[in-house]
């Protein structure tokens, strides 16, 4: 008797730690995170026929942020949202279209002309600058491919007029850059310690020589065997030079041109190529109009594209029928 007793409790014991584990499975299974975020998921707004999600937006959010960035204006998520949407209606319209082998080839053109050696270098590298994932910013390289051919198609855009150039230019003259005018004497690099103690003497005794009488640059540059500079004998003159193009060839030559006054000779330096040189600041003048008249004038182009472009916009959202539902 006492046996059938303790296994009746055995089995009693069992059967209740067998529910109580049950219970704890189902309780588990109601609580399903994954079903949460799907209950967030809302629709936020129609636009036209478009229904726009919360995440969809949040995404846009992203968006928004980097174009803001790269067209220099300021625009929130829910204006770029319609701007988009808009945007892809009409590309639709107009059978605009930008498929995933379009895409392809236009990253791979700025892959090379990034001069990135592979695909995975360069996801990286717009990855850091952007603070985007490539997914996400592909999606923005396609808003502006779409863009641009619908501004071809649908959108006048007026030229520059050659007094909209001149007024460009005289307002950004110190912006647009400097060209210079200036003397250099190069001396020979040197290899061994000797080299340069007996290098460096010269330098030395020509600087001294400058120093007492600066007009004597031009001499002492053609007739020095010790310079070496390729414009020696025109007294080491270099012509009017832009100082981005020299900073091209040697970025410490231009910074120390950059910063000298016009008439004043530099102290002694080393360039880039590990020379001693010496320069002397002849002129400086903000870049001639005729230089830069082109640039200015495709730098306007694109101004007025986009200001075309926000007008046209504006008048499509006028027509559009957009319900905010949060």
């Amino acid at each position: 008797m006492k046996t059938k007793i303790i296994f009746l409790i055995i089995i009693s014991i069992i059967l209740s730690c067998s529910t109580s584990k049950e219970n704890r499975k189902i309780v588990h299974q109601e609580i399903d995170k994954s079903q949460l975020g799907e209950e967030l998921n809302y629709v936020y707004m129609v636009v036209g026929k478009k229904a726009v999600t919360k995440l969809e937006l949040d995404r846009i959010t992203k968006l928004s942020g980097f174009i803001s960035k790269i067209e220099n204006r300021k625009i929130e998520p829910e204006d770029f949202l319609i701007e988009k949407l808009i945007v892809e209606q009409v590309a639709e319209e107009e059978s605009i279209i930008v498929n995933e082998e379009r895409i392809k080839n236009e990253i791979e053109k700025r892959r090379l002309g990034a001069n990135i050696k592979s695909m995975d270098e360069f996801q990286k590298v717009i990855e850091k600058e952007t603070g985007l994932p490539f997914e996400l910013w592909k999606e923005v390289l396609r808003y502006q491919l779409l863009k641009q051919q619908i501004i071809q198609i649908r959108i006048p855009i007026p030229q520059p007029t050659e007094k909209e150039i001149e007024d460009f230019y005289q307002k950004h003259k110190r912006e647009i850059g400097i060209e210079v005018l200036f003397r250099e004497i190069v001396f020979p690099k040197t290899y061994t310690i000797q080299e340069e103690k007996k290098i460096y003497e010269v330098v030395k005794d020509v600087y001294n020589q400058l120093q007492q009488n600066p007009n004597q640059f031009s001499e002492i540059a053609k007739n020095l065997k010790e310079n070496v500079s390729p414009y020696k004998y025109g007294g080491g003159i270099r012509l009017w030079t832009l100082i981005t193009d020299i900073a091209k060839e040697d970025q410490i030559i231009a910074g120390a041109v950059f910063r000298l006054s016009v008439g004043s000779i530099s102290p002694v330096f080393k360039n880039q190529n590990g020379q001693y040189v010496i320069v002397k600041v002849e002129g400086k003048r903000p870049i001639p109009l005729d230089k830069v008249q082109e640039l200015i004038r495709i730098r306007l182009y694109y101004d007025k594209a986009e200001e075309s472009f926000q007008n046209w916009l504006e008048q499509k959202k006028r027509d559009l029928i957009i319900k905010k539902l949060s």
